[in-house]
């Protein structure tokens, strides 16, 4: 071939890579272009390399465009490297950061990863979808993500660990604390000690909640209700106990009520008895001719007010004893 066919063949390939320019320079983020760019590329040097002749003014005049179209290509597709490095850098930042926040909660039982791996497959297809990108970036920007999710499952292990260490050396404080709870028998004293045991171990579960594992609470909470089940069915014996000790009570006072009412009957009829013995007495005393008698009358009258005093006192003493039953029995 003549040095113009060459020319002609080479300026053809470069006008054609300059169409696949223009697309890149239209669409520089879509991918699709660059593969087609290089290609091309690879054909022109080896058409440079391999027609001859060509005259040294064509030849320098289209390397010249080549080259520039090159360059040109090279410093987009740079750009996007960087931006795109720079895009994933951010991410990673980013991802970072929530890690960051939630290992630095100042309370460690809010500590909570979803967060950071709900982040993590979005990340993951990033580095899957974004074009282009420098092997080199590529390689470190994967390296660091990587380490991060690693770090992150790592600690996250650890964490794990020590709460449910945590978890469980409350759950030994709290189900200690309820096998003393358990009461044994209806014994008052004995079921409020219990009973104490059994409120301070609600008060630490309540206390402990968020510092311990769904299984270790749902144990102690099912425990304490067993324990208060326990302790409620005994206070019902103690209930049941003091309600019949009660009616009992009241059945012997309403007896001993009866029993008083009817000594009052009986000694306010003796009292009139008395009574009218000595008006009777009186009235013969009063009455009588023969002295020696009325001598002796009067010292029956004396007896006699003596028992009456004596009637009198004991009726008394009854309806203080009945006052006393009336008042246990309100």
């Amino acid at each position: 071939m003549s040095e113009e066919e060459n020319a002609v063949r080479i300026k053809q390939e470069v006008q054609y890579l300059s169409g696949i320019s223009l697309s890149i320079e239209k669409y520089p983020e879509s991918s699709q272009y660059y593969p087609a760019f290089w290609t091309q590329v690879k054909i022109i040097n080896c058409l440079f390399k391999e027609l001859k002749p060509i005259s040294y003014k064509d030849r320098q005049l289209l390397w010249n465009e080549f080259s520039s179209l090159c360059d040109e290509i090279k410093k987009i597709q740079q750009t996007l490297y960087r931006n795109n490095a720079s895009r994933l850098e951010n991410e990673i930042s980013s991802l970072s950061s929530i890690r960051d926040a939630i290992r630095n909660t100042t309370l460690e039982r809010y500590r909570n990863y979803s967060q950071f791996w709900e982040n993590v497959p979005r990340l993951s297809d990033l580095f899957k979808r974004l074009k282009p990108l420098s092997p080199q970036d590529r390689e470190i920007l994967w390296k660091k993500f990587s380490e991060l999710c690693e770090d992150v499952k790592n600690e996250q292990i650890s964490y794990r660990k020590n709460f449910e260490r945590s978890s469980q050396e409350r759950y030994n404080t709290i189900m200690d604390l309820l096998r003393y709870s358990v009461p044994h028998s209806s014994n008052v004293d004995e079921l409020k000690d219990h009973g104490r045991y059994l409120k301070q171990s609600r008060e630490l579960l309540s206390e402990y909640k968020n510092d311990m594992t769904f299984t270790h609470k749902k144990k102690c909470f099912e425990e304490i209700q067993e324990v208060q089940r326990q302790m409620d069915a005994w206070w019902e014996t103690v209930k049941s106990d003091r309600q019949k000790r009660h009616a009992d009570f009241q059945a012997s006072v309403r007896a001993n009520l009866e029993k008083n009412i009817e000594r009052h009957r009986k000694a306010t009829n003796s009292l009139e008895y008395l009574r009218e013995k000595v008006d009777e007495l009186q009235s013969k005393i009063d009455s009588a001719w023969n002295d020696d008698w009325a001598s002796k009358a009067s010292g029956w009258m004396s007896e006699f007010e003596d028992k009456i005093r004596d009637t009198e006192d004991y009726i008394r003493k009854i309806e203080g004893w009945i006052e006393e039953d009336e008042q246990k029995l309100r």
